[in-house]
């Protein structure tokens, strides 16, 4: 993923940086890395977002709702 992030960025293509992001949060989820995961989730939301790009924006909120069910944040799971 490394390798592909530096290519998307080197051709400014936000589209695929939001789906590559994504990726490398599932990766740190199924470590049990849940913070870092978080943390790429919301980074990818984000690029999404500006990029209405709406498979990632609703992949982003399922795996946010999934972090937040795992920390018992019913309320914020709920709300993604």
């Amino acid at each position: 993923y490394n390798k592909a992030m530096h290519i998307v960025r080197e051709m400014d293509n936000h589209l695929q940086e939001g789906y590559l992001l994504l990726n490398i949060g599932v990766i740190f989820y199924g470590k049990g890395d849940i913070e870092t995961a978080l943390d790429y989730y919301m980074k990818s939301l984000k690029i999404a977002e500006q990029n209405n790009t709406i498979e990632t924006i609703v992949a982003a909120n399922i795996n946010l709702a999934n972090i937040y069910m795992d920390k018992s944040d019913l309320k914020k799971s709920i709300h993604n």
